[in-house]
């Protein structure tokens, strides 16, 4: 692949600096802009295939300038990753929903830079490297359409071909989850079967405590491992019907049709003791980890108050200590605790 060209949105230019720094040694083509306005005037004469951008700017905030960025089709691919020094849940969720895909706090760790970076721009590789691969493989079927039996042959790996593509879009490539688009859509399709069948449906998101702490001291491997092994503990305790996701970073959703707020907390409970109850290996290490959880059900409700219910909740786990429960219900109520 060629040279990765990558701009830098900040009003700081202390951070667009530091930010600068830590890439440069990896050959990318490193620009930056000081304000909204201007990135959107350098985005409008060259094609960047990422973009790190400041959430916390005058005139116009990096939300308004990611929204902007994705009304262009050549940036509808394009990965932004937000730089914030806030971790409010509703701000990063927000940046989420503009078309946002990853985040990084101040004050930036340069490791965790890089390796945020190289993962989306391995991520918009693979993209491209896909619709490329699917774009040669119809013009093969067009040229080849005078041999019917060849031509149906080619059909078949055509139907493979896109059902590996369809798969690939809507899981977590690191976790072999559903990514939170799948879960999006499936989410909605099961909440119109509740409505219509008068009965209630429920979330729980979970977020791994003290993972920035993993990462630190035992490098984003041993963090990859862990969120795989949790991962594939998650999907053992879950029952057949219900779909577990990776959020985003170390957050993972449940989706649970046909299920009340008590059998939630009595799943919720279930999954924490999964992951808190045997110790996670990696190499020599022998790690303890464990998972604060937050629950909430819907009848009603559409599926965005029910997710911010949940993760309400779950904020709260974590204001209590984490590696908890806690239950979303008339208020907030702790269901367990260590």
């Amino acid at each position: 692949m060629s040279r990765h060209d990558i701009l830098i949105v900040d009003d700081n230019a202390s951070n667009i600096r530091l930010v600068a720094s830590e890439l440069e040694g990896d050959g990318y083509g490193i620009a930056f802009a000081r304000s909204g306005a201007e990135a959107l005037e350098q985005s409008s004469h060259k094609q960047f295939d990422l973009v790190l951008l400041d959430i916390m700017m005058p005139e116009m905030d990096g939300l308004e300038v990611c929204r902007r960025l994705k009304e262009r089709p050549e940036y509808r691919d394009t990965p932004v990753i937000f730089l914030t020094a806030r971790e409010e849940k509703e701000t990063l969720m927000e940046g989420f929903a503009v078309g946002g895909v990853d985040y990084v706090t101040k004050p930036f760790y340069g490791p965790e830079v890089r390796s945020r970076v190289r993962a989306q721009l391995r991520a918009l590789e693979a993209q491209q490297l896909l619709e490329a691969a699917v774009d040669d493989l119809s013009k093969q079927l067009l040229i080849s359409v005078q041999h019917e039996n060849e031509l149906q042959a080619q059909q078949a790996e055509m139907a493979r071909f896109n059902r590996t593509l369809l798969e690939r879009a809507s899981t977590d490539q690191l976790t072999g989850l559903a990514n939170r688009y799948h879960m999006m859509a499936i989410a909605e399709y099961e909440r119109e079967r509740a409505t219509r069948a008068e009965s209630s449906y429920s979330f729980i998101i979970g977020d791994v405590d003290h993972f920035k702490e993993i990462n630190d001291l035992h490098g984003h491997d041993c963090g990859d491992d862990i969120l795989r092994e949790i991962a594939a503990r998650m999907q053992q305790a879950v029952r057949g019907q219900d779909l577990v996701a990776r959020w985003g970073g170390e957050e993972f959703l449940v989706f649970l049709p046909d299920t009340s707020c008590e059998g939630a907390r009595v799943l919720g409970e279930k999954l924490r003791d999964a992951i808190r109850n045997a110790p996670f290996r990696y190499g020599d290490l022998e790690l303890n980890v464990s998972i604060t959880l937050g629950v909430s059900s819907c009848g009603e409700a559409d599926i965005e108050t029910c997710i911010e219910q949940a993760d309400r909740a779950l904020y709260e786990g974590k204001r209590r200590g984490r590696n908890r429960t806690v239950t979303y219900e008339n208020g907030m109520s702790e269901s367990a605790s260590e």
